[in-house]
């Protein structure tokens, strides 16, 4: 028997416990893994749980066992349990994956998988495991596990336990070989089984014996196993009264088994245990101080099980239902205060969603407001939803009545701290400005009038902060700049109680530009919209622990930098990266070395880019940057579409397809521009267009930013002009050039080089341009200086490159290169492949990663030059 790691929640076999190893059952699983992925289905205690594991024990190398409840259909939940998993094998690439958040798109998707494939030993075989996958029903953890299955990895394969038929699309991959099931008939009990389970039971019965068994469980584990447990109590019995029972369902009968004669407060403390999620030993303590029901309750029932790997007892999900349904006989007392120390564990162990949940139905407002008071003021899409569900549920069991009285206890000051600051701080950063300023403006209208006190102090300073942020992020559609006011009084109240709202305020989502100027803009607007910024900066700053501060900075070296002030530019993005590093403001300090990469590049001067890219890297080890690894994707992708390297770019950008879903609003003007940019880097130019025209098509109001809309248009321009449709690009240049005159943005066209160098003296011999020839004359000069930079960018980073080894290629993923070589389109493809165009997308997306390509023949030139075909 081959050594094996287990890690997750495995559902280890104690030593006291019978069980028979079936080498029938083993070699229907060692056929069905020589598919990716295996499903086994049957119906409850079939025995499915223990084939695998028994399976797993005798063979496997390295497994990860994910036990799934229905708290698993909360996207972030089945995340920290999966990483979970991972994590108790290979702490730092669980770290890493928590960091990527769940995987809802195919780009994300694609990272995931890029970035697993790279962290995981490749020479080592992994195995996870599913347990209870029936009880998935949410739409975006079936789309990733259908993902996984139709795209597996090289050495990870999967089993996934059902006790219904799945909800998954398996029957084309079966097909094809993706996916092989083990059903109940291959789970039952043989004749030969139930005598060898019998024998190892010293329970002796005769061939007519063993058939009647057969014929009245039909081969059913469970009903096999309580058969030899009566026998073994009662040994003198006709076989045909046990037989009897069973049908008469007497055995199925939970509490006849098990329950009965049993001490009353061992039956409550094993009902408290179905309230929980984790059941480890030290949470089991902090319920029942009594040991001894430990090991009693592991006695007394074949449905409980200590797993000594994870530290934590199991029990059977046909005993779990029966305790459910007696759940009724605990006092809400005695409830609310199980769920409020699991929670307390899950604090202890990061696990914050499960922790979540256990306070909401503990209804301890206190507890939850601690967790939620963790996360970052704007929180992640997905995480603020959550939050939000679980603050609705909790507050239509508490809805706040009023401004709190003097006789008012701390959960309903909670609750009602919960309703009109934390509920208005999730819609603000779910992009619900009208909803999280009509709860602002309502705490405003009923705690002023109230006398002073930290209570008050706090909710005012917090809804007038609120009211403030609003207006900032809105100025792009409003104009209105007049927003100090908000930030003085929401300091006017800080001081009388001087604690910020949110613990953590080191990541400022600060959208894709600093400078929030919509088009048209007026003359002098960028100026003025900074010195609006600027002047709430040391207030912001104050009232928030350090939140924006080096965002003035960092505006003003912006437009220096988009004016073509290189000098100031470069001064006021250190001054940001200086002032964001002493506040711990990570965004702000990203955003500062990607306009001192740009200022680098433009310089030429290639060791100092090299440094910037280097500590935009570093960045990624900051744990409370959330938005870290975008940004990088986003910063990196910028400069490597620059100078044409698209191997380096992040996995999502090189894909040739757009799935147009970005993870915040607050960043969608970036990722299509640089979306755009490494089509047009790869040649791609009609896809180029189609993201941007689309994104123009759909873009909200507060995403019409005038230096997005220049960048866009700018770069539509350089794509019609390179489809050789002179007079559509000439329109786009002017329409550039009418947007930027007023305020002297060049940059845009500048960062184009060749292609603007080219496009401006097209313009210049064209008698119908409506653009001064002045400016195109000293533009197309700037560009084409700039233009010789990135060719020597290029060089120096092509000629530092290590030889190519070949990559390692997934049995798919060879198919997929092979299928393009024959020049097969996508369609074909995913038909041959029983799969769907996206999946083959990111499949392709995959391979054109490992070899370094950037389209189809170049892809097929690697693959020939390293052999890989004849591999």
């Amino acid at each position: 028997m081959h050594d094996v790691t287990f890690h997750g929640h495995i559902p280890v076999i104690p030593d006291n416990q019978i069980y028979l190893e079936r080498p029938r059952v083993h070699q229907c699983l060692e056929k069905a893994l020589e598919s990716p992925i295996v499903s086994v289905v049957a119906g409850a205690g079939y025995g499915k749980t223990h084939a695998v594991y028994s399976y797993l024990r005798k063979n496997a190398t390295t497994a990860f066992w994910l036990q799934i409840s229905e708290r698993d259909n909360l996207e972030q939940r089945f995340w920290e349990n999966l990483l979970g998993a991972i994590s108790s094998y290979h702490r730092d690439v669980g770290a890493k994956l928590r960091e990527l958040d769940f995987p809802s798109t195919l780009r994300q998707f694609d990272r995931y998988r890029s970035f697993l494939e790279k962290a995981m030993n490749p020479r080592r075989k992994y195995i996870v495991v599913l347990d209870d996958c029936h009880l998935l029903h949410s739409k975006a953890v079936l789309r990733f596990c259908q993902w996984s299955a139709e795209a597996p990895f090289l050495n990870i394969q999967g089993i996934m336990i059902f006790r219904i038929e799945p909800n998954l699309n398996f029957i084309p991959l079966v097909s094809k070989g993706l996916v092989a099931g083990i059903t109940a008939d291959d789970l039952r009990f043989s004749e030969q089984e139930i005598h060898d389970y019998f024998k190892l039971q010293n329970i002796e019965l005769d061939a007519d014996a063993i058939k009647q068994i057969l014929q009245d469980t039909e081969g059913w584990a469970m009903a096999v196993d309580l058969i030899a447990r009566e026998r073994r109590k009662n040994n003198q019995a006709e076989l045909s009264n046990f037989t009897s029972l069973l049908k008469n369902n007497a055995f199925k009968d939970i509490e006849q088994v098990v329950f009965t004669g049993i001490d009353e407060k061992l039956k409550k403390f094993l009902i408290k245990l179905s309230l929980l999620e984790h059941r480890p030993p030290e949470l089991l303590e902090k319920i029942e101080s009594n040991r001894d029901f430990f090991s009693a309750m592991v006695q007394i029932s074949p449905f409980i099980r200590y797993d000594a790997y994870q530290n934590e007892y199991r029990i059977h999900h046909l005993f779990l239902e029966f305790l459910t349904k007696r759940q009724n006989e605990l006092t809400g007392e005695e409830i609310r205060e199980v769920y409020s120390r699991a929670a307390e564990w899950c604090v202890a162990n990061n696990q914050l969603m499960d922790a979540a949940l256990d306070y909401e139905r503990a209804r301890n407002y206190q507890g939850f407001l601690g967790i939620i008071l963790s996360f970052p003021r704007l929180l992640p899409d997905r995480a603020a939803k959550f939050f939000l569900e679980c603050i609705n549920r909790l507050l239509s069991l508490h809805a706040p009545q009023g401004p709190p009285g003097t006789g008012m206890d701390e959960e309903s000051m909670a609750a009602i701290f919960l309703y009109y600051v934390i509920k208005a701080k999730i819609f603000l950063a779910l992009g619900r400005f009208e909803d999280s300023a009509q709860l602002s403006r309502e705490a405003i209208a009923k705690f002023e009038p109230l006398p002073p006190g930290a209570y008050r102090a706090r909710i005012l300073s917090a809804s007038y902060n609120n009211l403030g942020f609003i207006a900032v992020l809105s100025v792009i559609v409003t104009k209105d700049r007049n927003f100090i006011h908000w930030f003085e009084q929401a300091r006017r109240y800080y001081m009388e109680f001087p604690q910020p709202v949110s613990k953590n305020e080191s990541c400022s989502n600060i959208s894709s530009y600093i400078c929030r100027v919509g088009y048209p803009a007026e003359k002098e607007e960028f100026e003025r919209s900074l010195e609006a910024l600027t002047a709430i900066i040391p207030l912001v700053a104050e009232v928030n622990n350090g939140f924006f501060y080096g965002l003035d900075s960092l505006g003003w070296a912006e437009l220096a930098y988009y004016r073509g002030d290189l000098d100031n530019a470069e001064k006021f993005a250190f001054q940001a990266v200086y002032k964001a590093r002493e506040k711990n403001q990570y965004e702000i300090e990203s955003r500062g070395l990607f306009y001192l990469l740009r200022l680098s590049l433009h310089k030429g001067k290639t060791r100092e880019t090299e440094e910037i890219l280097k500590e935009l890297n570093t960045q990624l080890e900051k744990k409370d940057y959330l938005n870290r690894y975008t940004f990088y994707d986003i910063s990196s992708g910028w400069y490597y579409a620059q100078i044409g390297e698209k191997s380096k770019l992040g996995a999502w950008l090189k894909n040739e397809y757009w799935d147009n879903k970005s993870n915040t609003l607050f960043y969608r003007n970036f990722e299509v521009l640089i979306k755009a940019k490494c089509f047009f880097a790869a040649g791609y130019y009609s896809e180029a267009l189609t993201v941007l025209e689309e994104f123009q098509k759909n873009k909200k109001p507060l995403e019409n930013f005038l230096l997005g809309n220049i960048e866009m248009t700018v770069l539509r321009a350089a794509c019609l002009y390179r489809r050789k449709n002179d007079a559509e690009g000439r329109a786009a240049l002017e329409a550039a050039y009418e947007m930027a005159c007023s305020n002297s943005l060049i940059m845009p066209f500048i960062e184009l080089g060749e292609d603007m160098r080219l496009l401006a003296g097209e313009a210049l011999n064209s008698p119908n341009c409506s653009i001064p020839r002045p400016w195109l004359e000293t533009i197309r000069g700037k560009a084409s200086a700039y233009g010789k930079k990135l060719f020597l960018a290029a060089e120096e980073n092509r000629s530092s490159l290590p030889e190519q080894a070949a990559p390692a290629l997934t049995w798919r993923e060879r198919e997929v290169l092979k299928a393009l070589s024959r020049g097969w389109n996508r369609e074909k493809i995913a038909g041959n492949l029983a799969t769907s165009v996206n999946t083959v997308k990111a499949e392709i997306s995959s391979v054109y990663t490992k070899l370094g390509a950037q389209n189809r023949a170049d892809a097929v030139r690697i693959a020939g030059k390293l052999n890989i075909f004849s591999r």
